[in-house]
């Protein structure tokens, strides 16, 4: 079951944390999806599928079976956090939870 919020990572540039599967997928390019730009998981660092289902319509889903991966989450957005001047982000002991709030403060919607 997925657990939001929905974060999605574009490269290494920016992160979107939306409240929704649907939310998400309103949020994204499809030419975007279609070029791999996107990484998404829900809260507990569990991979999301991307699809675009129309040309322009995107669909962010869980993946069946799919095994969450909080300490790759975790890395990506410490990167983010770094990238942008946040030196709480080499705080290693910083949980999911709290990166994701950290984040939170520059996420794109």
């Amino acid at each position: 079951m997925v657990q939001p919020p929905i974060i999605v990572i574009e490269s290494t540039a920016d992160v979107r944390i939306c409240p929704t599967l649907a939310r998400a997928g309103q949020a994204l390019e499809a030419t975007d999806v279609k070029e791999g730009v996107y990484r998404a998981f829900d809260s507990a660092g569990t991979p999301l599928e991307l699809a675009v289902t129309s040309w322009i319509r995107v669909e962010v889903r869980e993946v069946p079976g799919a095994s969450p991966r909080p300490d790759e989450l975790a890395g990506m957005l410490r990167g983010l956090l770094r990238a942008r001047g946040y030196i709480e982000a080499d705080d290693m002991t910083l949980s999911l939870d709290a990166l994701v709030q950290l984040c939170s403060a520059f996420a794109l919607g």
